[in-house]
């Protein structure tokens, strides 16, 4: 097994299927081989400093993190970047990483990824649908250089991988990484719903969101749907559950729509909170839209409502194919189409036992395929391999 510096943004304790993702990886590591980076804006958290240390001093590895704001792309030139920078030269020296491993794209990794070359240890990195086209169109040299430079470049679906191809990167230097899912809740585990949220949803069909509130997810295509549903919105409640950017026209689209007693935006909430939303829904809806830069990666957030039994309706976007399967586990339409995202709500509400059968097999395929132990060996044999 190598030895690994992991950077990255995401990380526990704070909330998010990445977050888990990259924290199992740290933990599956052999403790003296690995060490992590957490390199996040302030404002990026959502835990306090009091629990992210609590949760540091837990671990068996080390980790350290760095409170950055945005840095200008000049630092990717090598230039210097103060701590981060004497940080990467500390871990050559003492920890003696033999491959670094970032998580995404960023001026920061930039910055420590031209360091890294020149202290000849080698990368990998990890390619999000934020990074097509954006940081792969051909004016961006330097972004461009980061990926092509990188020993393996590690994605979570086909589509992206097929993605990166187009835009000139190397088919041998891509990994494809089997979906794999590492649970954040117990599955007998309970928790409370706030009275006052509980009342707004009480006997009716709950429908249920999770951000982050960002164009990519569609969301604002759902509150539309619902608005063309008047016979039905005495029937259910949709739930929006985090924050974003897309936070406030959300807010303002409810009103618009007189829709506040039918839908619910929660802010950010706790993992707790989040599961048993989970678990009381009867639908999750992330219809998707190919109108934004920032394609879905993946879709962690079907995993995890397929984790609880729960059937999806997918917008055709980015990768969600991977992991919803039309008719078997959810339904999948067609995007920035409010008629049929409308009338999928509709006849999914009614059909209970074919919404049933549907959340039944999303469990059954959750268990049996969505395995991040799978993912984890075939990162570490990639790896090896290099």
């Amino acid at each position: 097994m190598k030895r690994i510096l992991l950077i990255t943004e995401y990380f526990r304790p704070d909330p998010g299927a990445r977050e888990t993702f990259f924290t199992f990886l740290a933990e599956s590591w052999e403790i003296d081989k690995v060490q992590v980076a957490v390199v996040a804006r302030p404002d990026y958290y959502i835990s306090s400093i009091a629990q992210r240390r609590s949760f540091e001093a837990a671990q068996s590895y080390k980790i350290e993190r760095f409170y950055c704001r945005s840095i200008p792309l000049f630092y990717a030139l090598g230039l210097s970047n103060g701590k981060l920078n004497n940080f990467l030269e500390d871990q050559i020296k003492d920890f003696r990483p033999e491959h670094i491993i970032f998580s995404d794209i960023s001026s920061i990794s930039l910055s420590l990824a031209v360091l890294a070359e020149k202290k000849g240890i080698p990368y990998s990195a990890f390619l999000n649908g934020s990074s097509i086209p954006v940081h792969l169109e051909k004016h961006r040299l330097l972004s461009r250089r980061f990926f092509l430079r990188a020993s393996t470049i590690f994605t979570f679906s086909w589509y992206l991988a097929r993605a990166g191809v187009r835009y000139g990167l190397p088919p041998a230097n891509i990994s494809v990484l089997p979906p794999g899912l590492k649970p954040r809740w117990q599955r007998q585990e309970r928790s409370i719903i706030p009275a006052w949220l509980k009342k707004r949803y009480k006997e009716k069909s709950l429908l249920l969101s999770v951000g982050p509130l960002v164009a990519r997810k569609g969301i604002d295509q759902a509150v539309k749907a619902i608005s063309l549903l008047p016979e039905m919105v005495s029937d259910l409640h949709y739930v929006i559950v985090g924050s974003g950017p897309e936070y406030c026209y959300l807010e303002e689209q409810i009103k618009n729509y007189q829709l506040e007693k039918t839908i619910t935006l929660t802010g950010f909430v706790s993992d707790c909170f989040l599961g048993e939303l989970y678990r009381q829904a009867q639908l999750f809806i992330q219809p998707g839209s190919k109108n934004s830069d920032d394609i879905e990666s993946l879709g962690f957030v079907f995993m995890e409502a397929a984790w609880f039994g729960l059937p999806s309706i997918a917008g055709r976007a980015g990768g969600t194919e991977d992991v919803v399967i039309h008719e078997i586990t959810g339904w999948m339409i067609e995007t920035n189409d409010c008629k049929a995202l409308s009338k999928q709500i509709h006849s999914s509400i009614l059909l209970q036992d074919e919404r049933k059968k549907l959340g039944e097999n999303a469990k059954i395929v959750s268990d049996r395929y969505f395995d991040s132990k799978r993912t984890l060996e075939v990162f570490r044999e990639r790896l090896n391999s290099l």
